[in-house]
């Protein structure tokens, strides 16, 4: 019979060290943390089995109540204290841990006291009750993890209010719910110990769902927190690199006046040159793209062609570079050779949007074209037999596109070429 009693603590022991165990995974760990938590939960059943099995039995019945109170409070001090040496946390959140391994201790004693020591008190004494209980703790703790699982990775701050309330609800419930003090008090109705052990198990876990909450609560404001410093840093790291393109800008005005005062005519159109390229460099958001667009830029302009753009280049992360490469390369290539061959400058225009509409990343590209467009097979060209990028090029675009599971469409509206591309996220 003592037997069996120990190796019941033995298990409610356990499913308060695991509750814990999965509380505290977010919360920053000391050094050798297994190896301390091992040690921290033989510590804490060492002192369980000494208290009620060496101490208790040798003291007058009349104390026995007060003494199972005094020891549920005494085994709650003794593992916020060994957490102090697990966690590297503040001391109300070790308390706060604490309170959620005996809310969670009580309420699957109270279900197994419900079940074995009530409905079916002739079992308690057999080797059957175990391992119900130990399946009702496996049980729990499922649910307890995929309760905690979205905020597990997080850090929690309790207030400390809320800490002190908390210990305040548990122990004074834990207590007064002891099995042999509502004996005690109203006798040993089996009705009656049914609707009590009953309400003490929906009681805690409404305990366990407030004290999920609080997690909740702390982890939302810490993400908070952490964007607000985010968005303060991106903000001044914002502000720092407007104020030093600034100045570059201005060094760039001022070298370029100077260099046309240089007598050497190589050296004048060398660094002019190196002027011209850092002028043409951009910031998309995405380095392969800040590469093409800046490369493409750059032809038009030798060109005469006007090219504008508004892209978002960090919404195409998802891609692989050599895609993004092939794809708005090839996309700007076609636009150019097509402008090349427009006799009017006036009409050597590009125009490229690159964005987020919802979970979609819509592409639009328009550029004038001279003579028609006609589609043959894959690929298109204009009636003056020049095939827009030989063909390929279209058919890379429609190729890439569709291995994101995306859709392409070509459009003329008088001798305007439109491109629309979209790819779902």
């Amino acid at each position: 019979m003592i037997a069996i009693r120990i190796f019941r603590d033995l298990i409610l022991d356990l499913g308060i060290f695991s509750s814990i165990f999965i509380i505290g995974l977010g919360i920053k760990k000391r050094k050798d943390y297994y190896i301390k938590y091992v040690l921290a939960f033989f510590l804490c059943f060492t002192f369980r089995i000494l208290y009620t099995y060496v101490l208790i039995p040798n003291v007058l019945e009349d104390f026995r109540i007060a003494l199972n109170i005094l020891g549920t409070i005494l085994r709650f001090s003794l593992t916020s204290f060994v957490l102090y040496f697990i966690y590297n946390t503040k001391i109300k959140n070790l308390v706060f841990i604490s309170t959620i391994g005996y809310t969670f201790d009580h309420i699957s004693i109270k279900l197994f006291q419900l079940f074995f020591r009530i409905i079916f008190s002739e079992m308690f004494s057999s080797y059957y009750s175990l391992i119900f209980l130990f399946l009702i703790q496996i049980l729990l703790l499922f649910f307890l993890y995929l309760a905690h699982k979205n905020s597990a990775k997080y850090p929690f701050e309790i207030k400390t209010r809320r800490v002190i309330v908390l210990l305040a609800i548990v122990l004074s419930f834990i207590s007064f719910f002891d099995y042999d003090y509502m004996f005690s008090l109203i006798g040993s109705s089996q009705k009656v110990m049914i609707y009590s052990c009953l309400f003490a198990a929906l009681f805690s876990t409404l305990i366990l769902a407030l004290e999920l909450t609080f997690i909740n609560d702390s982890v939302s404001d810490y993400k908070l927190e952490n964007a607000r410093k985010e968005l303060s840093t991106e903000y001044e790291k914002r502000i720092m690199q407007e104020e030093v393109v600034e100045s570059l800008n201005m060094k760039a005005h001022d070298l370029k006046h100077q260099i046309y005062n240089l007598d050497d005519e190589n050296y004048k159109n060398e660094l002019k040159d190196l002027v011209d390229k850092y002028e043409s460099l951009y910031e998309t958001g995405n380095r392969v793209l800040d590469i093409i667009i800046s490369e493409k830029d750059k032809v038009c302009k030798e060109n005469e062609i006007y090219f504008s753009f508004i892209v978002d280049g960090k919404q195409i992360s998802f891609m692989k570079e050599s895609d993004i490469y092939s794809l708005f390369g090839n996309i700007l290539d076609n636009a150019i050779e097509s402008c090349l061959n427009i006799s009017d400058k006036s009409k050597r225009i590009i125009s490229l949007k690159l964005i987020r509409n919802g979970y979609f990343i819509k592409v639009h590209e328009e550029n004038y074209f001279d003579g028609k467009i006609e589609r043959n097979g894959g690929s298109l060209k204009t009636t003056k037999n020049n095939e827009l990028g030989h063909g390929f090029g279209t058919r890379s675009i429609v190729k890439i596109v569709d291995e994101y599971g995306g859709s392409t469409s070509f459009s003329t509206r008088d001798n305007l070429f439109m491109l629309d591309i979209i790819i779902p996220l």
